[in-house]
């Protein structure tokens, strides 16, 4: 870099530090993150998974980012994948309108009826569900110990093993011990007999097999049961304490009706049931983390905000803060999109969907990860500073050659200047192209083959034009830079089918619908302001016209291209 004078890097990071990713063991910053964390995403159908983040990307970053506020809260780098509503991809940059955001869509499933609990074996999910949910709200468990008068003299195995010749317990003292040590484990919960969780959780705990006792004193009304081993299970997969409660991680994988069991339980303690949304309270910021997911698993939408009271009760000074998370059923979309500076880390990951769920500042998002090269994007153009990433072997081989080439510039300073164009057509261009195929096959009735449903889109520039753009790069261009060629006529590939038959007065009878090719892009398109700017130049050709004048070419020199098409080209044509 010094040796070079290299000023600018190509950024092909995302967010800023202030925002957390969502993983399994709750929000992490940048710093905290590593590659076996897992982080929820969306797959092509909006379904919720977990995924292993692949790589990790951080950055120093000074310039231009982009901010999506009101009821979202995001800041990202310009070239910025934001996937909307229906998981289309939109370069950050282009968005200047009402912006929607994907919501998960959950799927219910076959799904397990039982969880395994140490001791006991295997228990209705959906009862123990809901009462694990009432217990991080409103539970807690007791041990204790105590030293007792032994009233048979015996430990405890002595006692049960006690009987006579005809299997009867024998009564009375027999042994020589004065005291033994009673323990006690006990799970309680803080639920008044017309608290909303009252009755399910009773008929729960009764489903369960559970004796529970009501019990009503100084300190309030209860339920409690007892039992070693859910107070274990409490203790371990819970935790103990509402600063440092969670919810177990097992509980992930259970599907969605298991998972709304342990919400209702979860609303149903620190919950409150809205008209619009639903509001629920914890001290945790990890459970705050852990019932967010929960929610986004369930296809629901969440904010939190951190509510700080400081008030007086009873002659004390109260002060302490606590999440506030709204629940909602509807879409997160925003109409407030500003650019702003920034300097300072910018990071991404990388995973196999190519999103995940962010938060900021209490607002939660599925959004891009680091797409690293040129491909696929709905809206928007690549800018020559934004990186490469080739979708097939062909523009493999091409982004490599750039990337080759700018090599021996920066190593051995070779003058070496880089145009990356959008698709050419006009005379003379080979007819395994999309447009000269299509023209050659009307011409010689045959059918057009339209990969896929005809959708994918290019920006199509006229030959003309590229050469003067490569001559004036050629002559003018400074070493070591890239520069996009391409115009303003935007095409899908079936507006282009539908042209060239209105001009040879044919009718869509001659479109024939193939399979598409395997990691054909979607939509490409350059901006080109830097040559623009830089160089002057810019694209003169009408896209109409030009057509025209290509058709008209092909239909004079047959000679030339049924030759081409003959031999070697039919057999590669008909694979």
């Amino acid at each position: 870099v010094k040796k070079y004078g290299i000023k600018k890097f190509v950024q092909i990071s995302c967010y800023d530090e202030k925002t957390r990713a969502v993983t399994k063991d709750g929000l992490k910053y940048y710093y905290q993150l590593s590659e076996n964390d897992e982080v929820l995403t969306l797959n092509e159908q909006r379904q919720p998974e977990f995924q292993k983040i692949e790589k990790m990307i951080i950055q120093d970053y000074e310039g231009e980012m982009v901010r999506f506020g009101g009821n979202a809260d995001m800041l990202v780098t310009p070239n910025h994948r934001m996937y909307d509503e229906n998981m289309k991809v939109y370069e950050a940059i282009s968005i200047e309108k009402k912006f929607q955001f994907p919501k998960s869509k959950v799927v219910v499933s076959e799904e397990k009826k039982t969880v395994s609990v140490d001791g006991i074996g295997e228990v209705n999910a959906k009862d123990l569900l809901y009462v694990l949910g009432v217990f991080i709200g409103d539970g807690f468990t007791a041990y204790q110990e105590k030293i007792q008068v032994n009233k048979s003299g015996l430990s405890r195995k002595e006692f049960i093993n006690r009987k006579d010749k005809n299997g009867r317990f024998i009564a009375g003292k027999t042994g020589n011990k004065e005291t033994a040590l009673s323990k006690s484990y006990r799970i309680f919960f803080d639920v008044p007999e017309n608290d909303k969780a009252r009755i399910r959780l009773e008929q729960s705990l009764t489903n369960l097999g559970l004796k529970w006792t009501a019990q009503r004193g100084k300190s309030g009304e209860h339920i409690y049961f007892t039992s070693k081993e859910l107070l274990k299970f409490f203790d371990v997969q819970v935790g103990k304490g509402a600063k440092n409660k969670r919810i177990p991680s097992f509980i992930w994988s259970l599907g969605k009706k298991n998972l709304t069991c342990l919400y209702d339980g979860l609303m149903d303690s620190d919950g409150y049931y809205g008209k619009t949304s639903t509001t629920y309270t914890t001290v945790g910021n990890d459970l705050m983390s852990d019932v967010a997911l929960l929610c986004f698993l369930m296809g629901k939408r969440v904010s939190n905000y951190y509510k700080y009271s400081n008030c007086e009760f009873e002659g004390r000074i109260i002060k302490g803060g606590a999440n506030q998370l709204t629940i909602t059923e509807g879409v997160l979309a925003t109409k407030v999109i500003n650019k702003e500076s920034y300097r300072g880390k910018v990071w991404c990951v990388t995973v196999k969907n190519k999103n995940f769920l962010i938060e900021r500042n209490g607002k939660f998002a599925f959004s891009g990860n680091t797409d690293e090269v040129y491909g696929s994007i709905e809206k928007g153009s690549f800018r020559e500073t934004d990186p490469l990433n080739p979708s097939s072997p062909y523009s493999a081989a091409k982004a490599g050659a750039d990337l080759l080439a700018l090599s021996y510039f920066k190593t051995y300073n070779l003058p070496v200047s880089i145009t990356r164009c959008s698709n050419n057509f006009g005379p003379f261009q080979y007819p395994e192209k999309l447009i000269p195929l299509f023209i050659t096959n009307i011409l010689e009735n045959k059918k057009i083959p339209v990969y896929g449903d005809g959708m994918n889109v290019r920006n199509w520039i006229y030959v003309k034009d590229h050469c003067e753009a490569i001559d004036i790069v050629l002559h003018s261009g400074e070493n070591g830079q890239i520069y996009n060629i391409g115009s303003s006529h935007e095409k899908s590939n079936l507006e282009i089918t539908h042209a060239i038959l209105k001009e040879l007065k044919r009718n869509t009878d001659d479109i024939q619908y193939v399979q598409d090719r395997p990691g054909h892009d979607r939509r490409y398109s350059l901006n080109c302001e830097k040559i623009k700017n830089e160089l002057g130049w810019q694209s003169k050709y009408d896209f109409n016209k030009a057509l025209t004048s290509t058709i008209q070419w092909y239909k004079d020199n047959k000679e030339w291209w049924e030759k081409i098409k003959s031999n070697d080209y039919t057999a590669y044509y008909k694979k």
